[in-house]
């Protein structure tokens, strides 16, 4: 098991938002896909997001937990797709990713995250905020050609 710093990003969609604060941690579980799907979303509720926010795509919310990966499985169901659509093309993804796991392989193309992060072409700033091992915040962005104004901006 292991977790990513904490990292905060530009939002998706509406910019006049705050940012968001990312992570990505690697679990070991006897749950199935679908029922891992299911005990986070319980975890979003229990935290107070409600279930209609799930269909407002990029809205802001309390917490949004997704399953990007499930080992090398493939699942295509109404309710989950894995791999997440979605994560080879967020560097609010890939950036904490491919700080735990730089090896762990795309099950569709076998391709590395580390090679993924650095082919991949998202403007959205991406910022570690501290450390997986905690101490003090790490200043400046994680990714030197998306550096702005230090901190970043705020909304």
């Amino acid at each position: 098991m292991a977790r990513s710093s904490l990292y905060r990003s530009e939002p998706l969609g509406d910019p006049d938002q705050p940012w968001y604060v990312n992570a990505v941690a690697e679990l070991r579980t006897t749950l199935g896909p679908v029922e891992l799907l299911e005990a986070l979303q319980a975890l979003e509720r229990a935290a107070g997001r409600p279930a209609a926010s799930r269909r407002e795509r990029w809205a802001p919310r309390v917490l949004d937990l997704d399953l990007l990966l499930y080992g090398s499985r493939r699942v295509s169901t109404p309710a989950l797709t894995l791999p997440h659509p979605g994560w080879r093309a967020r560097r609010f993804v890939l950036e904490p990713l491919a700080e735990i796991a730089p090896g762990l392989r795309d099950p569709r193309t076998g391709l590395p995250v580390e090679r993924l992060l650095g082919d991949l072409d998202d403007p959205l700033r991406c910022e570690r905020m501290c450390p997986s091992t905690g101490g003090s915040p790490v200043t400046g962005p994680t990714h030197p050609a998306r550096s702005g104004a230090p901190g970043g901006r705020s909304r």
